[in-house]
């Protein structure tokens, strides 16, 4: 398709163009395979740039889950460790009592 909004078969732009030098399977007709040198870093960043509009809700949802749930992790811990310091300092209170 890009091909053939660039100019089509023969006289267009990326006829050309440096091309990877690739020959298309027998029965192909153009080499679909020779494309230009550009023509695969293009096609990614187009393919890049649609799939990022399209994945973004979906990324800024797993984004938000994981500082929720980092969030969550945080307060627990905190929890956890302010728990077991007041068992440390209870125990080792005990314990002196007990050698006096």
């Amino acid at each position: 398709m890009l091909h053939h909004l660039l100019g089509g078969i023969g006289g267009g732009v990326l006829s050309r163009l440096p091309t990877l030098g690739l020959a298309a399977p027998a029965g192909l007709g153009v080499s679909a395979l020779a494309m230009p040198a550009w023509g695969m870093p293009v096609a990614v960043l187009v393919g890049t740039g649609l799939l990022l509009t399209r994945v973004r809700p979906l990324a800024k949802t797993v984004i938000g889950s994981s500082i929720k749930a980092t969030e969550k992790v945080k307060s627990l811990t905190a929890q956890a460790v302010e728990q077991a310091q007041d068992l440390y300092e209870e125990t080792r209170a005990e314990l002196r009592g007990r050698k006096a």
